[in-house]
């Protein structure tokens, strides 16, 4: 499969684009005679994007490259369906799809001019998160050998539950099955332990 990060990412910039679409003055719907067209015109606009058309008569699905694993589909019938699919194991798995009630092509061409910008902003949020998870794996090493020298087997069963960017401790007495949930950071975690460590 594919990063949760990357494929929340894209949703965000699907969702922002059919927000535009369904708020823009003027907009007006497009009609399925007028679809040939407007791909046409846009191919020409932009005739290095490398867009695929399948036109089934009753249908027409138009892809164009987004990154070299992902691509941008946009499904036209009675209504218009834009999804944003990702390879993964060599098929497509759909990341997010929405519905634009008005001519699409206007939140595409706008898309497809901010496709380098995201490209970078993709690269810098998939570094950042590579970094946290090394740093959270690090420090759950730590957090772990600390509770082992601190907190007894016979008082306590513990348990170390990662979360966004800290942990979660969960301590069960042992005599009265009492449960604590302690969150801890990642740099702080000796003085957010310390009340519970008798």
């Amino acid at each position: 499969m594919f990063d949760d990060k990357e494929s929340d990412f894209w949703k965000e910039k699907l969702n922002q684009y059919q927000h535009m679409n369904m708020t823009r003055t003027g907009a007006e719907r497009l009609s399925f005679q007028d679809v040939p067209l407007e791909i046409k015109n846009f191919e020409n606009a932009h005739p290095g994007l490398g867009a695929k058309t399948t036109d089934n008569t009753s249908y027409i699905t138009w892809e164009l490259p987004v990154t070299s694993t992902v691509k941008l589909r946009v499904f036209f019938q009675s209504q218009i369906k834009v999804s944003l699919m990702q390879t993964a194991g060599g098929d497509p798995v759909k990341i997010c799809d929405a519905k634009f009630p008005y001519n699409p092509f206007p939140e595409i061409e706008a898309f497809v001019k901010n496709i380098p910008d995201y490209k970078k902003d993709l690269d810098q949020l998939l570094k950042a998160h590579l970094q946290l998870s090394k740093k959270q794996k690090i420090a759950g090493e730590f957090i772990k050998a600390y509770i082992q020298s601190k907190i007894s087997t016979e008082d306590y069963l513990w348990q170390l539950v990662p979360e966004k960017e800290a942990y979660l401790l969960k301590l069960t007495s042992t005599r009265t099955s009492e449960e604590k949930q302690i969150p801890l950071s990642l740099e702080n975690f000796q003085s957010e332990l310390s009340p519970y460590i008798p």
